[in-house]
């Protein structure tokens, strides 16, 4: 009997907490996991918006033509703009976890596209610090929700999805140079950024209404959930440390501290390397040819380092990353071949790659994933403070000496310092240990 009543309090229990028409109310499982959708979505979503982020070298020579601006003061506004969104990760993560990415994509593209439509009516440098302002606001909706999104979709395979989204994004940092490019030299750069802003507009929008939060907002579970649910129970990583007990240990400021050093050189190159290679004697379209070659090597990279990461943990990854980071900048600050130029962009693209898909599976990994999310937007508001301040001190640099020399080698030095920090670099007590 007593059997027979928990049989029926268990019924009941399951039929009250899920959707009438769910697989498990069915009794069977989908044919087609919904997360799949979600994964494909963000894939697109995060190719738009990385390919956006990787347009501002591609408009830094008309707008300096036009004004006759320093680097220095263009940069500034890429500054700004990354230290902005950058924040915002912070509370968009926040708002992610209880509302969902539904609107906040909405948002990101609606403010997306007033951003880049107001560039094209720009007169004013203070014009385009504001308006990079809310290009900043309009970023700020998409890395963070996402990647949390895919978090919850995916028990098995997480790794594998995130680095999927992520390689979308390294398609957008590839192709977007060229589209700008070519909208710049068929349309003129003000209507190049008009044509932009419609598309993106409505291209983030529309994939905005197939994102859910979570698999509970289809009757399903997670991804593998089934597996892995006893697994979890017993692993510590799950619970993990609180943000307040992370941010009061030294292990926090140090990881913080590495990825700001590291994202010198990244921000450097999306900006500087354009016109560096004008500098060189490249043209417009073939300069903006490196930008596509070290984004486009970075698209296997996170692909492949992040299946890396599960085997050989994130740590070791990471200093991977920042070891090839440095030794590229390194090189470029001592030879002015263009052939050399594209090579070690080439390779400059894998340690990209793998810098960005270790970030994440890091941050578990010392930290635990209880508050995953906000120590994740911290972890990205650092790597948008260097990110920043690579571009402004390149550019600084550029108008006192008249070359990048000493550009590439300053930021390759902070590449080789972020290298030495993670590889002292220990986990906190209370969370699980890197494997590394």
């Amino acid at each position: 009997m007593k059997s027979g009543v928990s049989t029926v309090k268990i019924t009941l229990l399951t039929k009250n907490s899920l959707p009438e028409d769910s697989p498990a109310i069915r009794g069977n499982q989908p044919r087609f996991f919904y997360g799949f959708i979600i994964v494909i979505v963000a894939l697109f979503l995060d190719l738009i918006t990385a390919g956006i982020h990787f347009t501002f070298g591609i408009f830094f020579t008309p707008l300096s033509h036009e004004f006759g601006w320093t680097r220095a003061a263009i940069s500034g506004a890429f500054t700004f703009y990354s230290l902005s969104h950058g924040a915002l990760y912070i509370v968009t993560g926040k708002l992610s976890d209880r509302y969902g990415p539904r609107p906040l994509l909405i948002s990101s593209g609606l403010f997306l596209g007033l951003g880049l439509f107001l560039m094209s009516t720009i007169s004013h440098l203070w014009q385009l610090y504001l308006y990079y302002f809310i290009l900043a606001v309009g970023m700020s909706g998409s890395f963070v929700p996402l990647m949390s999104t895919i978090a919850r979709w995916f028990d098995k395979w997480r790794g594998l999805m995130t680095g999927l989204v992520l390689a979308g994004g390294g398609l957008g940092q590839a192709v977007f140079p060229q589209i700008g490019t070519w909208l710049i030299a068929a349309f003129q750069w003000r209507n190049a950024y008009i044509i932009l802003a419609v598309g993106v507009c409505i291209l983030i929008i529309f994939g905005a209404l197939f994102m859910y939060r979570d698999p509970s907002k289809k009757g399903l579970q997670p991804y593998g959930s089934g597996r892995q649910s006893v697994e979890h129970t017993k692993n510590p990583a799950s619970a993990g440390m609180t943000f307040r007990q992370v941010a009061a240990t030294r292990f926090f400021w140090m990881f913080c501290l590495a990825i700001i050093f590291a994202q010198f050189s990244i921000g450097m190159m999306v900006v500087h390397a354009v016109p560096h290679g004008q500098d060189l004697g490249l043209s417009s379209s073939a300069a903006a040819g490196v930008v596509t070659t070290f984004a486009g090597c970075g698209i296997a990279a996170r692909v492949v380092f992040g299946a890396f990461v599960d085997r050989l943990g994130g740590r070791r990854v990471m200093m991977i990353a920042c070891l090839v980071l440095a030794v590229t900048l390194l090189s470029l600050s001592v030879t002015r071949s263009i052939g050399w130029f594209y090579g070690i962009s080439a390779v400059f693209g894998l340690g990209f790659g793998g810098f960005v898909s270790s970030l994440s599976p890091l941050t578990a990994q010392l930290f635990g994933l209880r508050s995953h999310g906000v120590i994740l937007g911290v972890a990205t508001f650092g790597a948008a403070i260097g990110g920043g301040l690579g571009p402004l001190l390149a550019g600084a640099i550029y108008d006192t000496t008249g070359k990048y020399t000493l550009a590439f080698l300053t930021v390759g030095l902070l590449s080789l310092s972020s290298f030495a920090i993670i590889l002292f670099l220990k986990t906190p007590p209370s969370p699980v240990r890197d494997p590394a």
